[in-house]
């Protein structure tokens, strides 16, 4: 579609949007709120609402061979009024294209979190404690079944050593460009070898639920004290620790402890049992938390791909996202 007022037409032809008395406007957000789409905010008497339009250009046949716009539309079609996850509003979708445009209910009175600031361990507390319940209820059968036949298995540890080629590959490239990158920890990642890589990579799959797939702080808003979680992009059926270790790795700040990280896996762990999942014996869990770890920190290596053509605040958080995935790589596989 080729802007605002076409996209406004036709969801009104469609008659996606909800019942309003007075017209309905239809403004872009600012740039750099989305990578994967295009957002705008349409509003009437009644309604603030969020359309999310398919990214155009070079990105829109990469991503849809992903399939993200549509696993983010079947994930809310189905979930979002059953979720025990705070999410936003599900208004329908529209079919173009180019891909689903997703319409969902603007959150008013919360504030996007800050990737580069992070998150505080005690807020972090809060997220895990949503993870934890979210996989939980996710693990039921019925919720399982009804997820598998739209969503794709998650597959970022389904041939580690040729990830670990590819890795390489890129490390080598991106040193080019970034010279930080050799002291972001990341190279240990490297360090570990094809084999120790693939033994350590393939210990991450544990488990089976619907997971968010790219659980970050800048996917959350906040009132200050609770969170609402956004961009089901990448939502999958996968191991329900990578969505802890992404998390926790790459959006605490101070970087966690190894005994930080043990903790927030043991609380999630107690949480998730609370909301009815299978007990996971502690040196199983540890050990995929901790392959999962070194799943999560290969994508930023993938990630400074964009450097050439990030903003300042892009590189800083490509670089901040590095460091973090670095520490708790060197930090939490050197502990058994």
């Amino acid at each position: 579609m080729s802007g605002p007022a076409e996209i406004l037409q036709a969801l009104l032809d469609a008659g996606t949007l909800p019942a309003s008395d007075g017209p309905w406007e239809i403004a872009p957000l600012a740039d750099g709120v989305a990578f994967t789409t295009s957002v705008y905010r349409i509003s009437s008497d009644r309604h603030n609402l969020i359309a999310k339009v398919p990214a155009g250009g070079d990105r829109q046949a990469a991503f849809a061979a992903l399939e993200i716009y549509q696993r983010e539309v079947d994930f809310y079609r189905l979930f979002s009024t059953s979720i025990p996850l705070p999410v936003p509003t599900y208004y329908g979708s529209l079919s173009t294209p180019g891909g689903p445009i997703l319409l969902i209910d603007e959150i008013v009175g919360r504030e996007p979190v800050d990737q580069i600031k992070g998150v505080s361990l005690l807020d972090a507390e809060k997220i895990v404690r949503d993870l934890a319940t979210f996989h939980a209820w996710s693990a039921d059968p019925g919720v399982i079944d009804a997820a598998a036949a739209v969503l794709p298995a998650w597959s970022m540890n389904s041939d580690p050593a040729a990830r670990f080629d590819r890795l390489i590959n890129e490390w080598e490239f991106l040193q080019q460009f970034i010279p930080q990158a050799a002291h972001s920890g990341l190279a240990a990642v490297l360090e570990l070898g094809p084999t120790r890589f693939a033994e350590l990579a393939a210990s991450a799959s544990l488990g089976n639920v619907v997971i968010h797939g790219d659980c970050r702080a800048d996917n959350l808003m906040t009132d200050g004290s609770t969170f609402t979680f956004l961009d089901f992009q990448f939502v999958a059926i996968g191991p329900p620790l990578f969505d802890l270790a992404y998390f926790v790795s790459q959006s605490v700040a101070p970087s966690p402890t190894a005994d930080d990280h043990q903790a927030l896996l043991s609380y999630y762990l107690e949480t998730a049992v609370t909301h009815g999942a299978e007990p996971i014996p502690w040196d199983s869990a540890w050990l995929a938390y901790r392959g999962a770890l070194l799943v999560a920190a290969t994508v930023p290596i993938v990630s400074m791909q964009s450097w050439q053509g990030s903003s300042d605040r892009g590189r800083n958080l490509l670089l901040t996202i590095a460091q973090r995935a670095g520490d708790a790589v060197s930090g939490v596989l050197t502990r058994g």
